[in-house]
């Protein structure tokens, strides 16, 4: 038959229904692997901290500022100009991206042509 011969030929047949390890495809495709969330809720924890210290060291927080030496809040006034936009850019850059292209569609490139896409 034509599936036999797509399997014998390593082509996969999106047609038939196989199984993953007792699920089926759509089952396993589905199941997000625990180590992952893991993960993500360790990243948006990190990304949480250095948010928290820019905010409050900008904002010249005086309960933060009161933990520091006076040696530290003078190393932090002495930030050259590119210091403070590649700190800002580390720490917001990323959302910056995606809400840029949510929200100003008419400012974006237009698609690239490709030859086959004609």
């Amino acid at each position: 038959s034509l599936n036999q011969k797509s399997h014998q030929m390593g082509i996969l047949n999106l047609n038939t229904p196989y199984t993953m390890g007792g699920r089926t495809r759509g089952e396993a495709l589905m199941k997000t692997p625990w180590h992952l969330w893991v993960i993500g809720i360790l990243a948006l924890l990190w990304n949480a901290g250095g948010a928290y210290d820019y905010i409050l060291i900008k904002t010249r927080n005086a309960d933060y500022f009161a933990a520091m030496t006076a040696q530290h809040i003078a190393y932090l006034d002495a930030f050259p100009l590119w210091v403070g936009m590649a700190w800002a850019l580390g720490v917001w850059g990323r959302w910056w991206v995606p809400f840029y292209c949510c929200c100003n569609p008419g400012l974006q490139a237009p698609p690239l042509p490709f030859p086959w896409s004609a």
